[in-house]
């Protein structure tokens, strides 16, 4: 049988188209792979940054809820802070603050005459100081000056020598080993409970007994008693103070800390 250049030139053809059929079909199927790569990929990438952003919308949540938080308690204080002030703002002085700052005058010009006595007396050099404590007492004449016409009603009445010595004991009472028990009094609401640390610090005192009645038992040192039943009491012997005067203690003790400082 005879094979003729023809039918060889056929079945090359047929060959070759095979072959280039094996070819492209391998470059189909890599190419699908490739895709289905892709695709694997991308879903891989698709479910990572899905749970990335979960995460990170999480994390905005908590910032933007504590965000909120902030700004809430921030105008809460500002709130607490402008009825401090509006009531300070409307309290009027009264005429024990100004008999506190006569005597605050006279006793630094009783220290000015005694420096300037020991100085004379070369027992120590105290030129400086007396003129200062002169220096403030005459500073502080200016400011009683100013204030009195403020006031309203009737002209100041002195501090009795009671109440002097009252106000004086209040001033040394944190410096005692054993110190007694002192009562301040005040309407209800004036802020007496609220600010009963401080007025308790400033005596020297590390006890409190709020809304204390007559007649009722009350540790006799170191507590601080709290009513609303103005004295005088006879279980205090005149260690009482008004509101007032025991937050105008509490000031005068913060200011001594601050110079010391």
């Amino acid at each position: 049988m005879t094979i003729t250049l023809t039918t060889v030139a056929i079945i090359a053809a047929v060959i070759i188209i095979a072959l280039l059929g094996l070819a492209w079909l391998a470059c189909m199927g890599a190419m699908r792979a490739r895709t289905n790569g892709y695709d694997q990929g991308y879903s891989d990438a698709k479910r990572s940054y899905s749970t990335e952003i979960s995460r990170l919308e999480e994390q905005s949540n908590r910032a933007s809820a504590r965000l909120h938080q902030a700004q809430r308690d921030r105008e809460t204080i500002l709130q607490d802070a402008d009825r401090r002030l509006a009531t300070y703002a409307g309290r009027t002085y009264l005429h024990t603050d100004l008999a506190t700052l006569h005597r605050a005058a006279k006793q630094l010009i009783a220290a000015g005459t005694t420096f300037n006595n020991l100085n004379h007396l070369c027992v120590v050099n105290l030129t400086d100081q007396a003129r200062f404590v002169v220096d403030v007492a005459g500073e502080l004449q200016q400011v009683i000056k100013r204030v009195e016409p403020h006031f309203q009603g009737a002209k100041p009445v002195p501090a009795t020598e009671a109440e002097a010595a009252t106000l004086e004991a209040a001033a040394w009472a944190d410096t005692g080993a054993n110190g007694k028990s002192w009562l301040v009094y005040g309407p209800e609401g004036c802020g007496k409970t609220r600010d009963a640390g401080v007025i308790a610090q400033a005596l020297g005192l590390t006890e409190i007994v709020d809304n204390w009645h007559p007649g009722q038992p009350v540790p006799r040192t170191k507590a601080l008693v709290l009513t609303n039943v103005p004295g005088p009491h006879d279980a205090f012997n005149r260690r009482e103070l008004s509101y007032t005067q025991a937050m105008s203690l509490v000031a005068a003790k913060g200011t001594a800390q601050g110079d010391a400082a």
